[in-house]
């Protein structure tokens, strides 16, 4: 069974408008990420969906009232951000000249960052995000679900379940911006029919 799955990144923070990597530290919209979501709504960007799923974290939590107000979101704790550790709350530009930065951003899936989360983990729970939602849709009967979560783990997502895989920068989400997927369960192959 084919089900769409719409990926959406979490609006804009204080932090993310200051390209920190915020993860597990868990701070509003901001002013500004309300208003472009507001705006975004008003023009009618946002497929439907019968079921919305979101982490814990305010701003997953905000946009998803705004974006899908009549629909309770249902909080899955594998949604939850990756966790930068050490970078937490920092700037590439304040980070760019420690050495274990330069080291986990040539390739962040062989190691973690320091005190941070082990990618394979976390991608093994996005995954498992993602087998949890397909069941429960199957189950229901639905075809269309609405996932309001974190870049990180849209890119885990994709690289777990898009073919060919990408490579885990590979693909860029505006806040507030999405993917519209198409999901074969039978296959567990992700394709990804249109980003907005």
């Amino acid at each position: 069974m084919a089900i769409t799955i719409i990926l959406i990144r979490s609006g804009a923070t204080e932090a993310g408008l200051q390209d920190k990597y915020l993860g597990v530290l868990d701070q509003p919209l901001s002013d500004e990420g309300q208003a472009s979501l507001t705006r975004r709504v008003a023009n009618h960007i946002y497929p439907e969906a019968e079921l919305v799923f979101t982490s814990s974290r305010l701003r997953s939590l905000a946009t998803a009232q705004i974006i899908y107000p009549r629909i309770p979101a249902i909080v899955l704790r594998e949604l939850e951000p990756y966790d930068y550790g050490r970078f937490s709350g920092k700037s590439y530009r304040e980070l760019e000249a420690d050495e274990e930065f330069q080291q986990w951003i040539t390739n962040p899936i062989l190691a973690p960052p320091p005190d941070g989360e082990d990618p394979h983990a976390f991608g093994a729970r996005c995954g498992a995000a993602i087998r949890q939602i397909v069941n429960e849709m199957e189950c229901k009967g639905l075809q269309k679900v609405a996932i309001v979560t974190h870049l990180s783990v849209i890119r885990a997502i994709l690289r777990r379940y898009h073919m060919p895989r990408p490579l885990y920068w590979d693909w860029q989400v505006d806040f507030g911006g999405g993917l519209i997927t198409e999901f074969d369960g039978t296959r567990g192959v992700m394709t990804i029919s249109e980003k907005f």
